[in-house]
């Protein structure tokens, strides 16, 4: 069976780069569905109107409102006016080798900040960071920019949460592994083995750090991809099955029912 298409995937990195800052092009445009490749967009717009999608949701495009776009994520802009602004875009081992106080995970996807704050100074002092490349020390200053930027995102919220814990490494492993191999591996131990523990332990440990099954894991990550794939592609159920390592078209759409409450072909149905 040949390969479905695929929804696009950018890279907009140049070689050796982990960071990237741009301003926001100023055209009133439609984009298509696409995503990136293992890097975080960070997005704050000052002016601007229409509407941004973000996986399954569509967001309104409003000034002074910032959106963030994870690795994986599937996104499209739908815009009426002229957006203004800044485009940060992160690659995952800049953030492992510069650690956040916050998280980019425990951000919501959009959220709209007081034109009070000074988040538009900040930006502007990053951007002149970024321009001089060649200067001393330019990673750790742009990690204390985006550390900022991300303290202030977080304090925004209505109701911030301090997250209690970090997950365990094992779990964070378990969920890595998951994430590069859920369209070949779909059992619990084949995981287990890659990680040289037993199925058993691996889901007590799932358990207590996710209050799930470590099954789970497998499921919603396989599911998601079902629903990208069924919102922004033509591919029909059975390619879909099929890229997703079901061999049967109809065990897949009996998955997807047990998971969802609803068959494929209602899903998309449902959102035409």
């Amino acid at each position: 069976m040949p390969h479905p298409p695929a929804i696009p995937v950018k890279d907009k990195f140049l070689p050796g780069l982990a960071v990237r800052l741009t301003r926001m092009k100023e055209v009133i445009k439609t984009t298509r569905p696409h995503g990136h490749k293992r890097y975080y967009e960070l997005i704050y717009l000052t002016e601007g109107a229409g509407w941004h999608y973000i996986d399954f949701q569509r967001y309104p495009v409003a000034p002074h409102t910032y959106y963030l776009i994870c690795p994986g994520q599937v996104h499209h802009w739908e815009l009426s006016e002229v957006p203004r602004g800044y485009v940060l875009m992160v690659k995952e081992e800049f953030l492992e080798q510069h650690p956040a106080p916050v998280a980019l995970d425990e951000l919501p996807a959009t959220l709209t900040l007081a034109p009070a704050t000074d988040a538009r100074a900040v930006w502007k002092l990053m951007e002149r960071e970024y321009q001089q490349p060649d200067a001393p020390h330019v990673a750790a200053a742009l990690a204390a920019y985006l550390h900022l930027l991300l303290v202030q995102l977080w304090r925004g919220q209505p109701n911030p949460q301090v997250r209690s814990h970090q997950l365990p490494p094992l779990v964070q492993a378990y969920k890595q592994c998951v994430e590069e191999n859920y369209r070949r591996q779909h059992l619990v131990k084949q995981y287990a083995d890659q990680l040289h523990i037993t199925a058993r332990y691996l889901n007590l440990q799932c358990q207590q750090a996710l209050g799930q099954p470590a099954s789970q894991i497998i499921a919603r990550r396989l599911v998601r991809e079902a629903k990208r794939q069924l919102l922004f592609t033509a591919n029909t159920v059975a390619q879909i099955a099929g890229d997703l390592g079901f061999e049967d078209p109809s065990y897949f759409s009996k998955f997807y029912r047990k998971q969802t409450g609803q068959s494929p072909g209602e899903y998309r149905q449902s959102i035409s």
